[in-house]
């Protein structure tokens, strides 16, 4: 644990974020991600000028409402793929976050698609050749810059008076001075950066607690209790921040799942000068990798890591430094606000207005995210 907190915490002083030759060229320089020092710092803070609990609890509401819809839409349904109807969603919700409501379903399904073919090609051998995974990406990415183009453009003739909420991006917008948005294509691409940080990894948190609330129903039975002491049952009754906070199981579940099935494995690191590691000497310009789900699976506080166990939770309140879900120090995600919103609106609505059962399990693959190998399908009824 002391050698993982060295090297976070070292951010910009022994070491520096970095990303193979793929990643850096299809995610792009002006990624806040691939930023470093002071202009790390900088794009950050504005973020975090609209990333924040305040920000986000306002449109819990609005939020919950399309979490709501999905979900009634998937109990219409004698089977789905669990994994890709969750991506729709959080896709989906990001989108509208991020761009505008007004985002249709048929954009929102393509835009899934093809964030999931940039997701798949982006650790690759960095080609720019037909046929080739860093084509494919470089495709993807085009095609998203046109649908958010496209989306933006309609929304510029809709009357802003009828939006549901203001997004991140017309927070971005109003900052930047930029009166055509649709045609800024390094706008474009930080939005895109927002929506694979927004979308992809929620997809696989989402994901992971959807599939472990259907092997767990003692967890459900819990869940549905919490809800209804706080006489939350009814599912007309829309979710605001203000209800989420009491919910101590809800909390629990959501952190049991980020702790076993983290959505980011690990992360890269590049020495800027020679340093100890646990008595081996760190050359400079050497890279250094560091394993969140192996760091989660070593928790001394954590009696039994490879089982999923809300209720340690309930008595261990206080995170360990081996809980990384989100990274820390200087590079300590800025999304995780929204994530943790998002992913507890779900777990509400799932336990109290459904049942999971798995009609087709698969094994799961954890690269680059936990995602099933094969495909999922799970039967999705009211409980």
């Amino acid at each position: 644990m002391d050698n993982v907190r060295k090297v976070i915490y070292g951010e910009n002083r022994i070491v520096r974020s970095s990303y193979p030759a793929s990643v850096l060229a299809l995610v792009g320089n002006q990624s806040v991600s691939m930023m470093h020092g002071e202009e790390h710092k900088e794009k950050k803070r504005q973020l975090m000028k609209f990333l924040n609990p305040d920000f986000f609890n306002s449109h819990t509401p609005a939020l919950y409402r399309t979490i709501s819809q999905r979900i009634q839409e998937w109990k219409e349904s004698p089977a789905i793929d669990l994994h890709h109807e969750c991506r729709r969603l959080f896709v989906n919700l990001a989108a509208k976050f991020l761009i505008n409501i007004d985002i249709s379903d048929a954009a929102v399904a393509e835009l899934a698609e093809q964030l999931q073919i940039f997701m798949d090609n982006m650790f690759c051998l960095p080609w720019n050749i037909p046929g080739f995974g860093f084509y494919k990406a470089i495709k993807a990415k085009e095609r998203m810059r046109q649908i958010i183009a496209s989306s933006l453009t309609q929304t510029e003739n809709n009357n802003k008076s009828e939006m549901e909420f203001s997004s991140v991006l017309q927070g971005l917008c109003s900052t930047s001075g930029d009166d055509d948005v649709s045609k800024n294509v390094i706008l474009l691409d930080s939005i895109i950066d927002l929506l694979f940080a927004g979308a992809e990894t929620v997809t696989s948190a989402g994901f992971s607690l959807a599939y472990q609330l259907a092997k767990h129903d003692d967890v459900m039975d819990k869940l549905r209790h919490e809800i209804a002491s706080l006489d939350l049952k009814d599912t007309d009754d829309v979710i605001s921040a203000r209800d989420i906070q009491p919910m101590k199981y809800v909390n629990a579940v959501v952190k049991e799942t980020l702790r076993l099935l983290p959505p980011v494995g690990g992360a890269f690191r590049t020495a800027l000068e020679s340093f100890e590691l646990d008595g081996f000497t760190i050359p400079k310009g050497w890279s250094v990798s560091f394993g969140i789900r192996d760091t989660h699976n070593r928790d001394p506080v954590i009696n039994d890591p490879m089982t999923f166990n809300p209720d340690q939770w309930l008595t261990n309140t206080a995170d360990s430094f081996a809980y990384l879900p989100f990274g820390g120090g200087a590079r300590v995600c800025p999304g995780q606000a929204y994530a943790k919103m998002i992913l507890k609106l779900f777990t509400v609505e799932f336990a109290r207005s459904c049942s999971i059962d798995i009609v087709q399990d698969s094994d799961l693959s954890f690269w680059p995210t936990p995602r099933p190998s094969g495909q999922m399908l799970v039967s999705i009824r009211k409980c």
